[in-house]
Formats: structure tokens, C-alpha cells, sequence
């Protein structure tokens, strides 16, 4: 993935990918994020729909945290959000991109000459 650093929160998490990390060894684990270290790590063997689909899995784990570190530990419903989320991204990326273009962006953009923030994704794609 393109992306190594991740905000949720406020809290910077940073993005690793190995195949080193012990936990990640087990076929049941694709990756693990991270309160104490804010890591979020990624096992580097997998596919790259497989690895969005983890990050979003993780990063619902550490909003649940932040709200209740019981729901937390609810794998069920960690991964029925995960997968949900996943799939409105994949199908509504127009609104993806409108949703988190700033104020900013719209300006760069004018500036730019580019209509309707078009580069504002670049980096964030899914």
C-alpha cells in the first residue's frame, strides 16, 4: 500500500508491511493494529483488495476502542461493518471523493485549474 500513515482520531497510527510479525503467521490473521505501539500492520503476502479490506477491519478496531473497548473484541461485528464499509467505498467512490474533499482542496483546485477537486483523490484511493 501507498499509504503509510493513518489518522483516526487524531492519533497518528503508521502503516507497516511484513511478513516478520508473529501473529500475522497464523492463516486466521491478516493484520493487527495497535494502541500501544500505533502501528497498524499489515501481513505483506496478501492480495491488495485484501489488504484494504484489512485496514478497514483495523481501523474499525480502533474506533471501537476510543468508544468502548468491549465492542472492541467483537470480531463478528468488526467484520460485518469491515466488509459493509468496504463495499460502499467500492460502489460509491463519486461520493467518496466528494465527501472528504475540503474546502482547501476546491481551492487548489480552482487555482489549478482542475474542476471539481479530480485530483484530490490521487493519494487516497481505495
Amino acid at each position: 500500500m501507498k499509504t503509510k500513515t493513518i489518522n483516526i482520531n487524531e492519533i497518528i497510527y503508521t502503516v507497516v508491511e511484513s511478513t516478520d510479525f508473529d501473529l500475522l503467521k497464523s492463516p486466521n490473521h491478516f493484520g493487527l493494529i495497535s494502541p500501544k505501539t500505533l502501528k497498524l500492520m499489515l501481513n505483506d503476502n496478501m492480495a491488495l483488495q485484501t489488504k484494504k479490506e484489512t485496514v478497514i477491519h483495523e481501523v474499525i478496531h480502533a474506533m471501537l476502542w476510543n468508544f468502548d473497548a468491549e465492542l472492541s473484541d467483537n470480531e463478528n461485528l468488526v467484520n460485518q461493518l469491515a466488509m459493509q464499509l468496504y463495499s460502499f467505498f467500492i460502489k460509491n467512490k463519486e461520493l467518496v471523493k466528494e465527501l472528504s474533499e475540503t474546502e482547501e482542496t476546491k481551492r487548489n483546485c480552482r487555482a489549478e485549474g482542475t474542476k471539481g477537486g479530480q485530483r484530490q483523490m490521487a493519494n487516497h484511493n481505495l
